[in-house]
């Protein structure tokens, strides 16, 4: 866990597909797996760094470069949620938004941020957000990592796992 400044990491993952890219060093690879010979000669994986967190990740599910870069992308935003804490200053704005929304993965960092505030107990952060302990485990579960990321948090302040 990496705590960083708050207005870096929401930076981040509020920003465009184009504007995250431009602040990531981008590598292209071959990558063995499913796909055959064109997976096996071109160079389609993808890994991105965030320079500015260091966060890297890299993605090769796919024949395409285009679609591993995008899939890539997601992963980063994802990762930044999950690695980067900062300290709870602003409530998630919509912390019921859909995965594909594009303010998704800056509420649930927010929202794991006030978890560790809250030292795991999902009650307190339920009554903060003014909704219900079940609809606050329904919306971590819509990504099944930010679930496991609460559920470790929780475990260090010997709670049990949540479960949808």
């Amino acid at each position: 866990m990496d705590i960083i400044d708050e207005n870096l990491r929401n930076s981040a993952l509020s920003a465009s597909d184009d504007e995250l890219l431009a602040a990531c060093t981008t590598d292209f690879f071959k990558s063995t797996g499913k796909g055959g010979q064109k997976r096996n000669k071109t160079s389609s994986a993808v890994r991105l760094i965030h320079r500015p967190t260091g966060v890297a990740v890299t993605d090769c599910s796919e024949r395409s470069q285009h679609r591993n870069r995008q899939a890539a992308l997601q992963k980063l935003r994802l990762a930044i949620a999950l690695q980067c804490r900062a300290t709870p200053a602003a409530m998630p704005a919509n912390p019921e938004c859909g995965v594909t929304n594009a303010a998704f993965f800056l509420n649930m960092a927010q929202l794991i941020d006030m978890f560790y505030a809250c030292n795991g107990n999902h009650f307190q952060v339920a009554e903060t957000l003014g909704l219900s302990a079940s609809k606050t485990v329904k919306i971590l579960a819509k990504e099944p990592q930010i679930l496991n990321a609460v559920n470790t948090i929780r475990q260090s302040h010997q709670l049990g796992p949540l479960h949808p």
